[in-house]
């Protein structure tokens, strides 16, 4: 599988897409709620990359 963005552009094996497509989705859904939480104020340490606070507010 190919696959491309504006940041450029990966090759995945087919053995492992599925994994890939499901941690690549987390990973969107952890990268909207920091940049929220940036938006609304949050100081960027401990925010970005997130400390075990901030993925406890994301995982509840």
């Amino acid at each position: 599988m190919i696959v491309g963005d504006g940041d450029g552009v990966v090759v995945i094996p087919r053995t492992l897409a599925d994994e890939v497509a499901a941690d690549g989705t987390e990973q969107e859904l952890l990268e909207t709620f920091i940049h929220e939480r940036i938006a609304a104020g949050a100081k960027l340490p401990g925010t970005y990359p997130p400390d075990v606070a901030t993925r406890a507010d994301y995982e509840a």
